[in-house]
Formats: structure tokens, C-alpha cells, sequence
């Protein structure tokens, strides 16, 4: 593979788009999940959030192995080593799937505290409960079918994963309006029902992904039993890569649920309202996953063919400018263009005059703030594809510790009822993120043969 960045470009592009559409898709699942959820009346958006919150906060933890994979199946691949490869995603498999169990122990623990906590009861507490009841399994199934799923994308398959999704989201949308609300003589679960058309719908993309990367790379022998082995260096490197990462995922979920646990202070129509606008603007926050998968990858790639040669690292280093100024204008089109469309689809989650306002406040709030994440993102892939992730954790701190958890704090207390307020600190917080990653970047960090020769 050269090294030229219309090649590294042209690659990330791609990877990025398919990427974004898998994520995109998958992330549906959460939007079908709240409109028919919905559908049950109040309290039940804000009980299907607080478990989403807990279930994404525990999940972070998934990203100290999921960011290492990135950049270790990328450069892999780089190399060229099909047996190398195969060897090392069977036992980052592995590894997923202890660590899905370790998941599940902790999200039991965070769901118990936390309903203790808020104090929850009535029809709130059982809501809350009858969804995290079935939908823990999740927490074993999506970090063993995002490696598939990233591995698919490293080795040139990124459309068919793309198809995969599409295809399970066809399942989900089918399979949760008849567990939720039931057909005919066939009796509703409620809002278990979505739960299950969620595991079923995982269950099903697990086996189909890994069936095609079997059928489809056999060269990589994923499932070579010879090559299950003890790596403590293996899991060194998973760890030293990822922990960077998994901590900035445990802030960035500890904000999520910051801010659920605040709103639950608010009437319900307002709690129910963040959680609609939450889910919407998910659904374009995942544009943000793709870019860092594509630039990872790419990033990976280029480095595990080339090395650390200056023009690998230049093409990157330009290359990856170039990209960021596309999507500050992308994000800057997304939030003019929500005078079209944020209204009617609002419409189709609430009738609700305040759950509708607050969900429109937020919305426009933060797809103004995802300009500035779009960016950060694409930055963060370099990172994360060469290996080198710390950078990533320090703008994190600067921007969740040092910015936005203090004002939240000081807002709640002194200003208590200023939505605007409050998602405008989460915005401050990003703009702060996005300039320290942006000197780190310029500095070159992720780049380990930078002293050789600088680039201005």
C-alpha cells in the first residue's frame, strides 16, 4: 500500500461512510426501541433512557479492548500476515467475551445502586426494571460482534458489514412493534418487548457476521483453535492502548448519566423530553463513530504497510487536515438544515408541547456542538490508529473535568431550570476538547518517529 494521502484519503472516506451507515443503523434499533416505547404512555422514554445510560456507561469499558483492536487489526493487515491476523482476532474474541461477563456483574451493580439512590418508585421503578432485566445479554453480545464488525471494515468487507446492519435493522423494525405492543390475539411484553427484539435482533447479527468473515477471509482461519493461546503480552497491549480511551468513554458515559440524574429533578414531560432529543441527536452523533473508525483504520493501515517512514506520517498528517475542514462544513449544514425536519419528526415521538420543546432545545444545542466533536473525532482516529491514545484522555479531562462537570455542578445549584444553560456548557466543554486536541495533534504525538524530521 503507498502512502500518498489521496490513497490514505480516498480509503478513510470510504471506510468512514460504511462505517457511519453501520453505525448509523445500529444505533436505529435505540430510535425504533423509544418510538414504540413511546407509544406506552409517560415515564416510560425516561425509564428506557436511565437503563440506556447505565448500559452505555457500563459498556465503556468495552472500549479499552475495542480502540486496541483498531489499531492492532489495522497494522496487522498492513503487514500483510493472514496467520498473525487470524491469530489475533480470535484471541481479542476471547477476550471480549470475559470481559462481557465482567460487564454484566457491574451494569446488576450500577442498576441496583442507582434505583436506590434516585429513590425510584411507581410506575417509573417497574419500567426500569422490566427493560434491564432482559436487556443485560447485551452487554456480551455487542462487544464480541463490534470486533467482528471492526475486522470486517479492516480487511475491505466494510460494505457487506454495512448490508449486515441493514439487514438486522429490518429484523429490529419488524420484531419490536409486535414485542411491544403485541398483534392480533398475541399479547405485548411491554416495554421488556423492545428489549427483546434488541438481544434477538444482536443474536442474529453476532452469527451473520461471523458466518461471512469465516466464508469471506478464510485465509485468516479465525476459528484455528491452535491459535488460542495465553498472551499476557497480547493483553498488555490491549489494555496500555485502550485504557487511555476506555477511561475518556467511562467520563463521556458518567456525563450522559449526570445529566439524566439532573433532569430527573424536572417534571416528567421535561425528563421524557431529553430523553427523546437524546436518541435524535444519537442518531447523528454516530456520524462521529464512523469518522474515527475510518481514520483509525486508515491511519493503521498506511503505518503497518509503510512504518513510521516521514511520508507515511506527512500524509496523514495532511491528509487528515483536509478531512477535518470537509466536515467542519458537513456539521455546520446539518445544524442550518434542522428548521426542515426537527419539528415533524418530534411530532412522531410526542404530542406533548414541553417533552417536544425540551427535546428541540436540545437538539439544536448540540448539533451546533457536533461541528466541533465531528472535528475532534477525526483527530482522535489518528490517535487512535497509531497506537498512541493518551492525548485523547488528556483533552477529555480538560474538557469534562476541568469545564463541563464544574459548571453543570454550578448551574444545578444556582440556575436550576435553564435547559439553555445547560446543554450550552456541554458545547463550551467541546470547544476546550477540540482545542487541546488540536495542539496535540499539530505537536505530532501520534506520530513516534516525529523528532526525525518536523513538519511545520
Amino acid at each position: 500500500m503507498t502512502a500518498d494521502h489521496p490513497n490514505y484519503l480516498h480509503m478513510v472516506r470510504r471506510i468512514s461512510f460504511f462505517a457511519a451507515i453501520s453505525y448509523a443503523v445500529d444505533y436505529s434499533f435505540q430510535l425504533i426501541d423509544m418510538f414504540w416505547v413511546a407509544q406506552l404512555g409517560a415515564a416510560a422514554p425516561t425509564a428506557i433512557t436511565l437503563v440506556s445510560v447505565i448500559l452505555f456507561a457500563v459498556l465503556a469499558l468495552n472500549e479499552i479492548v475495542g480502540v486496541s483492536t483498531v489499531s492492532l487489526f489495522s497494522q496487522s493487515v498492513g503487514r500483510g500476515d493472514d496467520v498473525e491476523t487470524g491469530a489475533l482476532i480470535l484471541n481479542c474474541l476471547v477476550v471480549k467475551f470475559v470481559l462481557g461477563i465482567a460487564m454484566v456483574a457491574l451494569f446488576g451493580a450500577v442498576l441496583a445502586t442507582t434505583v436506590w439512590w434516585q429513590g425510584l418508585d411507581g410506575a417509573l421503578r417497574q419500567l426500569t426494571l422490566d427493560y434491564a432485566w432482559v436487556i443485560w445479554p447485551s452487554l456480551i453480545l455487542v462487544p464480541v460482534y463490534s470486533t467482528i464488525m471492526t475486522v470486517l471494515r479492516t480487511v475491505g468487507l466494510e460494505v457487506t458489514a454495512a448490508a449486515i446492519s441493514v439487514m438486522i435493522l429490518a429484523v429490529n423494525a419488524v420484531a419490536t412493534p409486535l414485542l411491544v405492543l403485541g398483534y392480533g390475539d398475541m399479547q405485548g411484553f411491554g416495554i421488556a418487548g423492545a428489549a427483546w427484539a434488541t438481544i434477538l435482533s444482536q443474536v442474529l447479527a453476532l452469527a451473520l457476521s461471523l458466518a461471512v468473515l469465516v466464508k469471506q477471509r478464510p485465509a485468516l482461519d479465525v476459528l484455528r483453535r491452535a491459535a488460542l493461546a495465553w498472551q499476557p503480552a497480547l493483553y498488555r497491549k490491549l489494555v496500555l492502548i485502550g485504557l487511555p480511551i476506555g477511561a475518556m468513554m467511562v467520563v463521556y458515559s458518567l456525563e450522559n448519566l449526570v445529566l439524566a440524574n439532573l433532569v430527573l429533578d424536572y417534571p416528567v414531560a421535561v425528563s421524557d423530553g431529553f430523553g427523546i432529543g437524546a436518541r435524535i441527536f444519537g442518531f447523528v452523533f454516530i456520524i462521529n463513530l464512523g469518522i474515527t473508525v475510518g481514520v483509525g483504520i486508515g491511519a493503521g493501515r498506511v503505518l503497518g504497510a509503510a512504518g513510521t517512514s516521514q511520508a507515511a506520517a506527512e500524509a496523514i498528517r495532511s491528509g487528515t487536515q483536509k478531512l477535518c475542514l470537509g466536515l467542519l462544513v458537513l456539521g455546520l449544514l446539518i445544524w442550518a438544515s434542522a428548521p426542515l425536519w426537527l419539528a415533524a419528526v418530534l411530532s412522531t415521538f410526542t404530542k406533548t408541547p414541553e417533552t417536544a420543546e425540551t427535546a428541540a432545545l436540545y437538539i439544536r444545542v448540540m448539533l451546533l456542538t457536533n461541528c466541533l466533536f465531528m472535528v475532534t473525532y477525526a483527530l482522535n482516529g489518528v490517535f487512535e490508529g497509531s497506537g498512541v491514545t493518551w492525548p485523547i484522555l488528556a483533552a477529555g479531562l480538560v474538557s469534562y473535568g476541568v469545564i463541563e462537570f464544574p459548571l453543570l455542578f454550578i448551574l444545578h445549584v444556582h440556575a436550576p431550570g435553564n435547559l439553555l444553560l445547560l446543554w450550552g456548557t456541554i458545547c463550551a466543554a467541546a470547544a476546550a476538547g477540540l482545542a487541546v486536541t488540536t495542539v496535540l495533534f499539530r505537536l505530532r504525538f501520534w506520530d513516534v518517529n516525529k523528532d526525525a524530521a518536523v513538519v511545520p
